[in-house]
């Protein structure tokens, strides 16, 4: 397993570096509800980790679609794939989640086709979409959504959850790498994971007074 997978956090206070998607959804578990949600944000800055978190805290299955695939990008696949899913009761008579990843990828066309399910069916689906840019999502859909954007995750934040990893996995490294490998993952975590276990295997070298970091062949 990779340690992104193997330390991927389970519940809301293991998210790091997005306070307020974490404070609404901590006040939403008060009620035991939640809204239709656009997640935005560059990768690696915890966006489906957050829908994983959530569903965890709810007690929720994910139902995920991703219709970055070419023949997923129209109305047909909401039509038949996306709505039934939305329409049709969960085995607990509660609410599900439905998380679309990715969902800039989808046409106007294919977004147009959601607006009425989104409210038809908000009393037994909820849809959390996830993009990198929501210059490409519809009003329609925004205006049916609340809006999160997932900002770069910080230096404190990053080295808060090394840590964890550091410390769980015996990882020997000095307050400078640390502090390097942070600085070159621009607010990717999954990118600073996946580097300190290249340092951990000894497959990363720091070069140029610290200002490169090479990943060994």
């Amino acid at each position: 397993m990779t340690w992104t997978e193997k330390y991927r956090p389970t519940c809301l206070d293991e998210v790091v570096g997005q306070e307020k998607v974490v404070s609404y959804f901590k006040r939403c578990l008060q009620t035991g509800d939640i809204d239709h949600c656009i997640f935005t944000g560059k990768s690696g800055t915890g966006k489906t980790t957050m829908v994983k978190a959530i569903a965890n805290e709810f007690g929720k299955q994910v139902i995920k679609f991703s219709p970055s695939d070419i023949n997923k990008r129209g109305k047909d696949f909401v039509h038949d794939d996306v709505i039934p899913a939305m329409r049709h009761l969960s085995i607990d008579g509660g609410w599900k989640l439905i998380f679309i990843e990715e969902c800039e990828t989808l046409s106007r066309q294919a977004q147009e086709e959601l607006r009425t399910p989104l409210e038809d069916y908000s009393h037994i689906a909820k849809v959390i979409f996830a993009c990198n840019d929501d210059s490409s999502i519809i009003p329609a859909i925004k205006s049916r959504c609340i809006l999160f954007t997932f900002l770069p995750i910080s230096t404190p934040d990053m080295k808060k959850r090394l840590q964890v990893i550091i410390d769980n996995e015996g990882v020997v490294i000095d307050e400078t790498d640390l502090d390097t490998i942070c600085e070159k993952s621009h607010g990717d975590l999954r990118k600073a994971i996946n580097l300190l276990k290249a340092y951990y295997n000894n497959a990363l070298e720091f070069k140029d007074e610290f200002s490169k970091l090479f990943i060994r062949g």
